[in-house]
This record gives structure tokens, C-alpha cells and sequence, in this order.
């Protein structure tokens, strides 16, 4: 009955001309089938029954210009002489029209600002200074999580509360940005660079994009949703989160950023946690606090508890979750006659969502110099327990060892849980009325509304009301160009969801309507020192910074080096270091001298060479030490050595130096003055490992020498047993021991009688057995510490 069944295959005949290419870091394509294989089976048994074939409109996170439409043609091609009914059937294709869904979402999403200042995905404006950790976004689908720590921003503002760091969660993965040591309501205690951590057990859970030169991240999760983290360069906070959502938060996402409804509809926005919606913003507010009771939900922990977890259900590759997730096939191509319809249907049906996000292949910078661990699985066979477990090792290579950044983890004060009430007043001459007027000025100047106003709508109100705030809690402007920055990036994120403004053209034909738009979003105009291209100032040579306002010839300031410049070879390779500093250019040189501690005194056995230096993001750069290290004299006894380094931003006018000292501390005690004192026992750590090395060789000769002996004792058994094969045998009682030849393979000891023996063999209680995760424990890998079977019946 199985030749009865006959399968319809589905394609695209005709595909939209971008599909394969990328935008917003979705994919551009235009229908998906919900099914397991690209088509439809009628069965010998079911043939009688109605057959749906699925179709869904792919949402490509675009407003789109118009209608979407294509093609769709069904295949009998794959026929059997039992089925030669089919051979020449012709079924017309089909014309499909997908409409733009995603066009709901049009001007709406999430934004988090400065101190911080929160509009809802359908526009209600907030204000929440508290101290904590606390859910920004959450989506059950993933799940999907967006958590906020906030701490004290400093500089004596009382009662006021920054970003301080970022977790975002995407399925069994986890990304963190941090730019503080500690949360407190009273006090700031920054990093001196950002640190970011990646947990990520697969490569489809999250999609991150570094922007270096405006020291952003844009996180694009699998249902599409985007988020974009700005990192100030003045306050070292981050100082705006974004959250665009996608047709798939409609309904499903909560937290801070409210309920996007399916109408922009702000009453369900200030959704309690517990209680549904309420009237209060601010007890609204609270009830999405992340408290020490809720371990489980804490992301800013070393380990958090989903990370812990084995995870199976989670797994992609697990039968289980695969077996029961919704799968969609784009169908896109038709399968040739030579290619297997499983490999076929495996590649063309391996989506869980109506979207995709792009792969890290099609896109480019994507670079986010982030400490790194992988999730790999590993089944472990235990007490005949088939045990399936997540085993996370971290992707640093040798030389991460000198990949130094401050990374302690994160210290709550013991204010945190106070319920003091803070009120502000305006100060240092301002009131509400100039700070408004401040403001309103500062944001029209710097954005003019005609730019944006055909094409996005922007409540500007909100940013000025934003500013004011600030002004009153600060008694200066020290936010107002992050708000600034933080209306530009609202405005960029909503333009580069519009397709039309991709494909029309201004009057003149020059340029696009969105390449225009962001041409005019660049702060200062780049202070006529350059262009501005999509929102980016590209300065002439000769300046720098975000809007060209400084000469290159200043040298980079504020330079120091991680650990305080100290190197101890025992945990560092020490060939290259991280410097940190305030840069305006992600082109940096650096000057390297090398010295000897010799007595206490510097001597220099190198000239100053320059090179130019690893950009890693606004506060930091990288540089070789290997570099001036193949020129240096290595004569001469030393107590310790180092270089002496100092930085440009036009490889001439360099600024003042640092200098990093390496040493062995087995030996040896340092300090940042470059005085080293001997330790009364030296425990090199080059010591060891000479005499580790010459160890080495000892055993490796011993081991040839009894080798050699191995052979010559089996060779003298073999003539043994020749010359006494026909003599009376004897049963042989005792412990089997066989030859060992140099190659480490065993001889077969059966050859000395080939009647029954006794043997005590070890058995699985008297071996020491480990494992390594990822290994499986089976028979197999005991029967490789025994002699092979077949040598007993070969040499009888």
C-alpha cells in the first residue's frame, strides 16, 4: 500500500529579487509554509481526506513600500511507475498577497533615558528613579528577557538613579554589558571600561552587532525584536535603551516598556505584575523589581539559574522541544532529481518562528570583544541512566590570559534597601522656566522637526520634559547631548523600518529619502569639520570625536593600565596589554620603549617604536608588547623587565607615558615604583618549567631503553615456547600479564599455553575510572583495557 501514497512538492517559482539579503538584521523574504517538508502527502489510507497546505506571510520587521505578492507551484514530478496518473497533471500557480502586519507597530517603541525617563511601547511617559535590578521587557515565547540595573549616578545627585547595566536573556543564552562595581542609592563606583559577557548555546538566539565608533550594541532577537544599548561617553552609564518590538511582543510582552496592544492603546500600559493594570506609574514601577528572594530570575549574578539548569528542554537538538515547536518551511527552490528530499527538506524546514533573524555571516563588524563561553552537550552514562547535561568552556584562546578588565563581581550596598524619600529643587541659578527654554532650544536646534516630522512621529515634549528633569536633578546640562543622542536614535530606529524611504529618491535623484534624513542627524552638523553619514560623522583629517570638534593633535587622556601596570608571568603571558583611556578616534599609535630592572634602575636596550594600537571600544585600546620585545638585549642578569608606552591620535603628538613591569612573582616582589625586592624562596616559574622539560626527556629515555628490553623479553618467551610446545602443559594459575612493546601495544601472552588458565582480571570495581564531559562511559571503554579476545583463539 505504500506505493499508493503520492506527495504534491511546493516551491516558489518566482522569488522576490531580495530575498536572501538582509535589513534591520532580518531576513527579506516574502511566504512560509507551516508544515514538515515542502508539500503536501496523500496516503493510501488518508486519501479521502481534506489536505490544508498552510501559508504564512514572512514579517520582515518592515513597513512595507506596498503589497508583498508571489507565486506559489505545485510539483508531482517525483512520480513512481505506480503512480504514472500524476506524470503529466499541471496545476496553475497560485498568486499570493501577503499584507504588512508589522505596519502596526509603526512609531511605536520603548525608550529608557538618562536618569531614567521611560516611554511605553504606546506612548505613556514615565518617570522611575529607583535602585535595583528590574524587568525592562519580558516575552514567555523564548523566553525573552530584557533586565536594567540602576545605581546611584554620582556626583552628590541625590535620589537619583542611572542604567548601570544591561542582561538581555533569548532562550537558553545570555548577554550582559556592566559599566559599574556596585549598586547604591548614595554613590557611584564605575568600571573603567565596559565589560560584556556571552553566554550563548546557540548561534541563533541572539544576533549582536557592535557599533565602535558610537559605542553601541543592537541585539536583534529570533522573533525579531531589536535592542539598542548606548553607552555615554561623558557619564560612562548607559545612557539610553531602546526596545523596538516586533508582531510577535503584541499582546505577549510586559515589564516596564508596558503592553503593545494591537492599536496603539496606552491603557493597559502600567500593566502590576500581580494586580493587572493600575493607575500609578511608579507602583507600577516597583512591582517589576527583581528582588534577592527571586533568585531564579536574577541575571546579574555570576551564574544565573537558567544558565545552571541543564537546559534539555531547551536545547535545539533535543527530540523532545524539537518534536513539539511549530515548524516552518520556506520552500523557496525546487529540489533537482539528484538531491536527497531529507538533506533537502532539513535545510528548507528549520524555522520555529514566521521571521529570521540574519546570520552573523552576512553581516559585518560584528565584533563585540566579549569574555565568551560556548554551551556544548554531553551525554554521561550513569548507573545505566542516560543523563543529558549542558557543559559551558570558555573560547579565550592562550593569549586571553593578557585580555585584563576589572571584572569583579557586583557588589550591593547596604543602602539599597532604603525607603528614603528624595526630593529635588533646582539650583545653580536655574529654574523650571530657563531649563525649559534651555532645552526646548537645545533639541530643536540639534534636530530640526522638519527633518523627520513627514516620516516619524516623535513627541518631542517628552525629550524636553526629559531634559528639564535632568537639569533639576544635576544643576547643570550634563545630560542634555545623551538626550539629544537618545531623540536620534529614536528617530533612526523608526526611518530604517520604513521601506519606502529605501527605495524614493530625493528631487535631485542624489540621494535616497532615508540616506537625506540621516545626513541631518549628526550633532553640530560635525562642526563643519566633516560629513554625516547615517547619523555618523565622518571627520576631515586633522579632527575627531562624534561631531569633529577636536584636533587630532591632542593626544588621547585620562591613560592608565589594568592592575595598575603590574604583570606577574605566573598569570600572564604578558606580550600584549589593555590601556585605558578617553578616545576620540578609533584610530589610535602608540610609542614602546623596552627596559630592564636591574638593581632597582631602568636600562634601556631598545629605541621608541611606533604602532598603531587595537580599537576596542571609547575607553579602551589594545596593544602589542611583542613588538619592541624582538629588538631588546637579552644580556645581562634582571629582576624584572617592562616597557614604557604612551599614546597619539595622529602617530606624532603623543601624550604622557605609562609603563607596565613584568616579573616573575615566584621569585620576585614588586611595585609600581619599580622597585623589586628577591623572595627568600625563588619558585621560577621558568625554573619549572625547565625542569619539567628536562623530566620529560629523562622519562621519554627511560621509556625507549625499556622499550627496547619489552621486545628482547617477548622474543626469548616466543623461542620458549617453540622449543617446549610438545612437552607436558600445565594448567597456569595467576594474574594474566602480557608483553609491552615500545609502540605501546600489547603482546598477546597466550602463546605460553594454549590450555584452560585462571585469571583475576581487574574488574570495573577495582579500575579508576574518569570520564571528561563529552565522553561516554560504555563497555567499549573498558574492553580497550583488556587483551583482545581474538589473540586467545589466533595463537592456539
Amino acid at each position: 500500500m505504500a506505493r499508493c501514497d503520492q506527495s504534491f512538492y511546493v516551491f516558489q517559482p518566482k522569488k522576490n529579487p531580495n530575498v536572501g539579503s538582509c535589513s534591520n538584521n532580518i531576513a527579506i523574504k516574502d511566504i512560509i509554509f507551516k508544515a514538515q517538508f515542502c508539500g503536501i502527502k496523500f496516503g493510501a489510507t488518508d486519501w479521502q481526506e481534506e489536505k490544508k497546505l498552510e501559508v504564512y506571510g514572512f514579517s520582515d520587521g518592515l513597513y512595507n513600500s506596498g503589497y508583498r505578492s508571489t507565486y506559489i507551484r505545485l510539483s508531482t514530478s517525483a512520480v513512481s511507475a505506480f503512480n504514472e496518473m500524476w506524470q503529466n497533471v499541471q496545476i496553475p500557480d497560485i498568486k499570493v498577497k501577503v499584507l504588512d502586519k508589522d505596519a502596526s507597530l509603526k512609531n511605536r517603541l520603548c525608550q529608557s533615558v538618562n536618569d531614567p525617563h521611560i516611554t511605553t511601547f504606546d506612548g505613556k511617559y514615565y518617570h522611575f528613579m529607583d535602585i535595583g535590578e528590574f524587568v525592562m521587557y519580558r516575552n514567555g515565547k523564548g523566553p525573552y528577557w530584557l533586565h536594567a540595573l540602576l545605581t546611584n549616578c554620582g556626583y552628590g545627585w541625590q535620589g537619583s538613579a542611572c542604567h548601570c547595566a544591561i542582561a538581555i536573556r533569548s532562550r537558553s543564552s545570555l548577554f550582559v554589558i556592566r559599566t559599574c562595581k556596585s549598586i547604591s542609592r548614595t554613590k557611584k563606583e564605575l568600571l573603567t571600561t565596559p565589560i560584556t559577557k556571552l553566554i550563548s548555546c546557540d548561534d541563533n538566539d541572539l544576533l549582536i552587532d557592535f557599533n565602535q565608533a558610537r559605542n553601541e550594541y543592537k541585539v536583534t532577537l529570533p522573533i525579531g525584536t531589536e535592542i539598542k544599548i548606548s553607552i555615554s561617553r561623558w557619564s560612562r552609564f548607559i545612557g539610553t535603551v531602546t526596545v523596538k518590538p516586533s508582531i510577535y511582543d503584541i499582546n505577549e510582552a510586559k515589564g516596564l516598556c508596558g503592553v503593545p496592544s494591537v492599536t496603539k492603546d496606552p491603557s493597559d500600559d502600567y500593566t502590576h505584575r500581580q494586580n493587572g493594570p493600575v493607575s500609578s506609574d511608579q507602583e507600577f514601577a516597583k512591582s517589576w523589581r527583581i528582588t534577592s528572594a527571586m533568585t531564579n530570575e536574577q541575571l546579574f549574578v555570576e551564574e544565573p539559574d537558567f544558565i545552571k539548569d541543564d537546559l534539555t528542554l531547551n536545547l535545539p537538538n533535543n527530540p523532545s522541544s524539537t518534536n513539539n515547536a511549530t515548524t516552518f518551511c520556506t520552500c523557496e527552490d525546487q529540489a533537482t532529481s539528484t538531491e536527497s528530499l531529507d538533506d533537502f527538506n532539513i535545510v528548507q524546514c528549520n524555522l520555529t518562528e514566521s521571521t529570521k533573524v540574519c546570520s552573523s555571516s552576512q553581516q559585518t563588524g560584528n565584533q563585540i570583544n566579549s569574555y565568551s563561553t560556548s554551551c556544548t552537550v554531553s551525554k554521561r552514562k550513569r548507573r545505566s541512566l542516560d543523563h543529558s547535561s549542558v557543559v559551558r568552556r570558555s573560547t579565550a584562546d592562550a593569549d586571553d590570559s593578557d585580555d585584563v578588565t576589572e571584572s569583579n563581581p557586583l557588589v550591593y550596598d547596604e543602602d539599597i534597601n532604603s525607603t528614603d524619600v528624595i526630593t529635588q529643587t533646582f539650583r545653580n541659578g536655574w529654574t523650571a522656566d530657563i531649563a525649559y527654554q534651555t532645552c526646548q532650544e537645545a533639541l530643536t536646534t540639534a534636530i530640526p522637526s522638519d527633518v523627520y516630522s513627514n516620516f516619524v512621529e516623535v513627541d518631542v515634549e517628552n525629550f524636553i520634559q526629559s531634559c528639564v528633569s535632568d537639569i533639576e536633578v544635576t544643576g547643570d546640562k550634563s545630560f542634555l547631548m545623551d538626550t539629544i543622542n537618545a531623540m536620534a536614535t529614536n528617530i533612526m530606529t523608526e526611518i530604517s523600518r520604513n521601506e519606502s524611504l529605501f527605495i524614493l529618491n530625493t528631487t535631485d535623484g542624489s540621494q535616497t529619502i532615508l540616506e537625506q534624513i540621516t545626513s541631518n542627524l549628526c550633532r553640530n552638523n560635525c562642526s563643519n569639520n566633516g560629513i554625516c553619514i547615517s547619523g555618523q560623522c565622518e571627520c576631515s583629517n586633522g579632527y575627531i570625536d562624534d561631531d569633529c570638534s577636536k584636533e587630532t593633535s591632542t593626544p588621547p587622556v585620562n591613560i592608565s593600565l589594568p592592575a595598575e601596570g603590574l604583570c606577574t608571568t605566573t598569570t600572564r603571558t604578558c606580550r600584549k596589554t589593555n590601556i585605558y583611556g578617553d578616545f576620540l578616534s578609533m584610530e589610535i599609535w602608540y610609542k614602546i620603549r623596552y627596559f630592564k630592572v636591574v638593581d632597582n634602575s631602568k636600562l634601556y636596550s631598545s629605541n621608541w617604536e611606533i604602532n598603531k594600537a587595537q580599537y576596542r571600544n571609547m575607553f579602551m585600546v589594545t596593544v602589542d608588547l611583542d613588538v619592541s620585545r624582538k629588538t631588546r638585549s637579552a644580556s645581562g642578569p634582571k629582576m624584572a623587565e617592562g616597557y614604557e608606552i604612551t599614546l597619539s591620535n595622529d602617530g606624532t603628538n603623543f601624550g604622557n607615558k605609562v609603563t607596565i613591569l613584568i616579573y616573575d612573582d615566584g621569585c620576585f616582589s614588586c611595585n609600581r615604583s619599580m622597585t623589586c625586592v628577591s623572595l627568600e624562596v625563588c619558585e621560577s616559574s621558568n625554573e619549572s618549567q625547565g625542569k619539567n622539560e628536562d623530566s620529560n626527556k629523562t622519562i621519554i629515555a627511560l621509556a625507549s631503553s625499556f622499550g627496547v628490553i619489552g621486545v628482547l623479553v617477548c622474543l626469548l618467551a616466543l623461542l620458549f615456547y617453540l622449543k617446549h610446545k610438545n612437552s607436558d602443559e600445565k594448567i597456569k594459575v595467576g594474574v594474566y600479564s602480557g608483553c609491552q612493546h615500545e609502540s605501546g601495544e600489547k603482546k598477546d601472552n597466550d602463546m605460553l599455553s594454549n590450555r584452560t588458565k585462571t585469571f583475576r582480571e581487574n574488574t570495573i570495581s577495582d579500575l579508576d575510572v574518569y570520564f571528561e564531559d563529552g565522553g561516554e562511559a560504555s563497555i567499549s571503554n573498558f574492553e580497550k583495557q583488556l587483551p583482545p579476545q581474538n589473540h586467545f583463539k589466533n595463537n592456539s
